[in-house]
């Protein structure tokens, strides 16, 4: 298993959740040694290490501070509770995401988020824009 293969350990919650963000959850806030994330991945304590420290330096961002902070009460799933669906707006934004061409466009200053597509010749043109809560949540994705 590679660093950057989904974490097996980690529950389907965090799915949208770059690797990197996954492990700094499962070592600040769910108390995981990186001794032992590293050994779940099959690869060197300082990989998962760096994958951390990258996330702390990121956390001056207020939308990353705001995403870590929310994920904080976050409580590990028991085995007898299924995962939360995803909500149908969530599914339309991934889904747009993965069209070719399509770029995620955030600024500091805009209500909304925008997934834009670039075609050449074609010029770029708006697929979907989306509120507040789920820009920061994205920006965060998008790290």
């Amino acid at each position: 298993m590679k660093p950057t293969d989904p974490d097996p350990k980690v529950d389907n919650r965090f799915r949208w959740l770059p690797t990197a963000a996954k492990h700094y959850h499962l070592h600040k806030e769910q108390g995981t040694s990186i001794r032992t994330i590293a050994r779940s991945l099959g690869c060197h304590a300082s990989t998962v290490s760096r994958q951390v420290r990258r996330i702390e330096r990121m956390r001056d961002d207020p939308a990353v501070k705001a995403t870590l902070d929310k994920l904080k009460h976050v409580q590990p799933l028991k085995s007898t509770q299924q995962p939360h669906k995803s909500e149908p707006e969530d599914a339309r934004i991934l889904r747009l995401l993965g069209t070719k061409g399509a770029v995620l466009v955030l600024a500091e200053n805009m209500h909304k988020a925008l997934i834009v597509c670039e075609e050449p010749p074609k010029p770029p043109h708006q697929l979907a824009g989306f509120r507040q809560k789920w820009r920061k949540l994205w920006q965060c994705r998008a790290c």
